[in-house]
């Protein structure tokens, strides 16, 4: 009877344009409890039938609630959360760092002392065992001769588990000290083999209780795990792990994140440590450059059924010539296995930190309150440009800004990076043989802008911003500050909630969480019309009052600056900018939007589509999932 009626609630949801929305399923629920079905019982049918065949789920990652140092953190906690909210098993395996540093992560000690934050809590850690993590020997370049001897290291597996959620964080002195540390290709590739072998490890061994389904690795420091599964009998021959199919998440397909080292540095070859034969070498290396490993190519070539990106765009992009990053010849030979899935975020979360940081503001001034409790998100909206203006007050004071609220604040906060485009804003070539800062500081006098984040090391795009920042701040006292370091994730959001407008003129942007984040706050977006931003923001229409950003096309700067000048002349009529602010903060982007969409490419993943095909409730996730399938292009077309 139940599943009758969750069949037929579910055929009718696949007509809707959001597949098994909330309210949508609510409302079915309500009906047939009049007629006196249990609404609890028929949820839980709902959800099994919009699951089935999805097992136990395991996100390998360097980051995680132990360790943000940008968005992958973000996607892997905010995902693994809203799939398990959603009745899908997760388990998070990661590293738990033995030092600190800086805003990234704490020690090891101090988190074993404080516990984990972990859904919406502070959970304690406990010893769940140890496993021993092999690897290979080294040998002189060019020789068969042993450099460094095969050898096994033992890691403590701690274990955190909350409504759940499950984490698993390997932790070890030396090989787990820090954060994306190291420098030499020894090191690195010893590092990704910690973490890729570990979590297998951890996987193998009956005493940590998991039993996997799916495995995805995320970024190149896991990006090991389909090769190892697939290639070392130790886990290809393990009955437990037979049957696991592996995805990779490609959060990032720039050069410098693909875990590309050199095979022979030093005088040493480094590729033996793997473990792996020889005739597997060609599966892992650069295809540009055979001198060079490459993980992330490795983690394309050996993911059992797909490869996911963090925005459909993004994903078509990396088939356009000059966009592929070197990538090009396995995307192309594995074309049907990539897929483009854009980032969310934690809606709701966001909208409370909103709340109480403009309460907090407030009482800061000297404010009575607009709301002693958050309860809906309907009553926050209505104060948001009040909230606004009071957080911008005070973002302006501790950053030494002119205070008042009728100045226009427009912020930058991410890494400094030519990648997120500061070339453009620093840049003398526009038009008038000025900066793009330095034409706006000059033509409206309300306009103020802080731009902050941690320097890529070696970046001269960084050193050249910073050099016009400090320029300008002498030329426009109280206008224009710069601050070069990491940003607690706290104050990138309080800068972004207390924002006008949020910078993103990223030459190409992947997925972004920052932009999502800015909607949320009713921030309006400035930004290039590139992957991930063209898949999450809407640019502005005059002819029907409609958006909540403003895009270019062009990645030069006359047309950063052109979108700038449209973005100040809208924002100045008072009715524009209150519907745009409304706009955006309603965006639908959370994390529960994006989960519909993870669970179709998960049920492909598990061969559910190909096994039961006249199942009618499965014919609107097969149409949701041809909807992220990359759009493919032939290398050198336009």
């Amino acid at each position: 009877r139940y599943y009758r009626k969750a069949l037929l609630a579910l055929e009718e949801e696949r007509a809707t344009p959001t597949l098994s929305s909330p309210a949508a399923m609510t409302k079915s629920v309500v009906v047939e409890k009049r007629r006196g079905i249990s609404g609890s019982r028929l949820r839980r049918v709902i959800s099994i039938l919009q699951s089935v065949g999805i097992g136990e789920v395991v996100f390998i990652a360097p980051e995680g609630p132990q360790a943000i140092a940008g968005g992958l953190a973000q996607v892997v906690v905010g995902l693994s959360k809203s799939l398990v909210l959603s009745g899908t098993s997760c388990t998070i395996i990661s590293t738990l760092y033995h030092e600190a540093q800086g805003s990234k992560h704490t020690s090891a000690q101090d988190i074993l002392n404080d516990g984990l934050p972990l859904m919406g809590a502070r959970v304690p850690l406990t010893l769940a065992g140890k496993v021993r993590i092999a690897f290979g020997e080294t040998r002189f370049s060019g020789t068969a001769r042993c450099k460094s001897h095969p050898r096994t290291v033992v890691a403590e597996v701690y274990l955190a588990e909350h409504q759940g959620l499950r984490v698993y964080l390997l932790h070890h002195p030396i090989l787990g000290d820090s954060l994306y540390s190291g420098n030499s290709s020894e090191e690195q590739l010893r590092k990704a083999l910690f973490l890729s072998r570990g979590a297998l490890e951890i996987l193998k061994a009956d005493e940590f209780s998991i039993h996997p389904h799916l495995l995805l690795s995320n970024d190149w420091p896991s990006a090991l795990v389909p090769a190892l599964l697939k290639l070392d009998p130790a886990y290809a021959e393990c009955a437990k792990l037979k049957d696991v199919e592996t995805c990779h998440i490609l959060h990032n397909a720039g050069p410098a994140y693909q875990g590309r080292f050199y095979v022979n540095e030093f005088g040493e070859d480094v590729w033996p440590m793997t473990g792996l034969d020889d005739e597997h070498f060609f599966g892992l290396s650069d295809t540009a450059d055979s001198r060079f490993l490459n993980l992330t190519s490795g983690a394309i070539v050996h993911s059992s059924k797909g490869v996911v990106t963090v925005s459909r765009p993004y994903a078509d992009q990396l088939f356009c010539s000059g966009a592929d990053e070197n990538l090009s010849t396995v995307l192309t030979a594995n074309e049907a296995s990539l897929f483009g899935i854009s980032n969310g975020i934690d809606l709701e979360t966001l909208r409370e930190v909103f709340w109480k940081g403009g309460e907090g503001a407030r009482r800061t001034l000297g404010e009575s309150a607009l709301l002693r409790t958050y309860r809906k998100s309907s009553r926050l909206l209505r104060h948001i440009s009040s909230y606004k203006a009071s957080l911008k007050r005070v973002v302006q004071r501790e950053y030494g800004l002119a205070e008042g609220h009728d100045n226009i604040l427009i912020s930058f906060v991410g890494r400094l990076t030519e990648q997120k485009g500061i070339a453009l804003l620093s840049a003398h070539h526009c038009s008038s043989g000025r900066s793009v800062l330095e034409e706006v500081l000059e033509a409206h006098p309300k306009v103020q802008f802080l731009i902050g984040g941690p320097p890529s090391p070696g970046d001269s795009t960084c050193d050249a911003l910073r050099a016009e920042i400090d320029r300008l701040a002498d030329l426009y006292p109280g206008r224009i500050r710069g601050f070069f370091s990491f940003v607690p994730h706290q104050s990138a959001i309080q800068i972004t909630q207390a924002s006008d407008f949020f910078l993103m003129p990223s030459r190409y942007e992947p997925g972004g969480i920052t932009q999502l984040e800015a909607l949320a706050s009713g921030t309006l977006v400035f930004a290039r019309n590139s992957g991930g931003l063209s898949a999450t923001l809407r640019d502005f229409r005059p002819e029907r009052n409609d958006g909540d950003s403003f895009l270019f096309e062009e990645y030069t700067c006359d047309a950063l600056r052109d979108c700038i000048e449209r973005g100040l002349s809208v924002f100045a009529e008072q009715n524009l900018r209150d519907a745009l602010i409304l706009q955006a903060a309603s965006a639908q982007n959370d994390w529960k939007h994006r989960v519909p969409k993870y669970r179709a490419l998960f049920q492909h993943l598990a061969g559910v589509f190909a096994s039961m095909p006249n199942c009618s409730f499965l014919r609107g996730k097969q149409e949701l999932l041809s909807g992220l399938s990359a759009e493919v292009r032939i290398p050198g077309s336009p």
